[in-house]
């Protein structure tokens, strides 16, 4: 009985930490909670045991935490990316304001190319013919875009990622038994 009160008590540890700790952190600190329960369970309280699952919790629980780390920097940087370049893209406006200044529609074709622009709705499109727009240039916009490579920044290395994600690493261990 007293086993069981003191496994409910580490595993109810495990879930409370610091607002400020990263999931690295919490996962060592759970991990090396849960393992020292563990092992003190398996091994009927021998301190070896204890400090073995510990150390084996320790090291599980940091290795899920760090990898959660770098999923949720990962994701943060690349939302950081596509608000950055939504910011870029030319408006309807600027078109509008463009080819009112007599700019050259090729100028207005390199800058929507080179920026890209929003989807346009059949009012945009009413919108830029009725104030001069030239037809090229209103093509240009209704162009499909496709992705450009991401640049992801995990942490404290920038890394060029161009394609798929590459998958998360590998972690293991294992135990050696002695004669």
């Amino acid at each position: 009985m007293r086993i069981k009160t003191w496994l409910i008590g580490l595993s109810l540890l495990s879930t409370v930490g610091c607002s400020a700790m990263n999931n690295t952190e919490k996962g060592l600190l759970g991990g090396a909670a849960i393992g020292t329960g563990a092992g003190a369970l398996l091994t009927h309280g021998h301190p070896a045991g204890m400090l073995i699952g510990g150390a084996l919790g320790a090291m599980t629980g940091g290795a899920v935490g760090s990898n959660q780390d770098y999923r949720e920097d990962r994701r943060a940087a690349t939302q950081a990316y596509a608000n950055a370049q939504a910011q870029r893209m030319v408006t309807v406006p600027e078109v509008i304001q463009l080819t009112q200044q007599r700019t050259h529609e090729s100028i207005i074709i390199g800058q929507i190319n080179a920026n890209g622009c929003a989807r346009l709705t059949t009012n945009d499109i009413l919108d830029m013919q009725n104030h001069g727009v030239s037809p090229n240039v209103i093509a240009a916009m209704q162009a499909p875009r496709y992705a450009r490579p991401v640049v992801v920044a995990p942490r404290h290395d920038v890394v060029f990622i161009e394609g798929p994600p590459p998958p998360p690493p590998q972690v293991g261990f294992g135990v050696v038994v002695g004669r």
